[in-house]
């Protein structure tokens, strides 16, 4: 007892969990059944306003001289999906627009993520858009 986990493991399961409820609530909401594309629509809006919460929620604690969030957790989220609130966090907020190394590592993500779209894109044209 007394063992605490780390603020990274927490923050990530609660913005995670949070993002898969909030996902799935959406999707039970719609009338029509899901397709893959449907499903990652809203976990991308989903996942963004989550980021973009947090980006909040960092920015206020380091203001208040409080517990911040671990930048792997931020890092996190953009990974898996919240670029675009990470990214208006960052400019809503001005929180982490002048820490080089994160920024690195954000765009670094975004390209990744934009490559893989392209990719993605260009896979389907070749097979006349059809899902396989």
């Amino acid at each position: 007892m007394g063992k605490h986990l780390p603020p990274a493991w927490v923050h990530g399961a609660v913005g995670m969990g949070i993002g898969v409820v909030m996902t799935a609530a959406v999707l039970l909401l719609i009338p029509n059944s899901p397709n893959a594309y449907l499903v990652l629509a809203v976990w991308l809006v989903c996942i963004s306003l989550i980021t973009f919460v947090y980006y909040g929620y960092d920015k206020f604690q380091a203001v208040h001289a409080g517990r911040r969030v671990p930048e792997i957790v931020l890092h996190l989220f953009a990974v898996v999906g919240g670029s675009l609130g990470a990214y208006l966090g960052m400019r809503a907020f001005r929180h982490k627009t002048i820490k080089g190394g994160f920024r690195i590592v954000f765009w670094l993500i975004v390209f990744v993520q934009l490559a893989a779209c392209a990719v993605a894109a260009y896979g389907l044209w070749q097979r006349g858009g059809e899902l396989r």
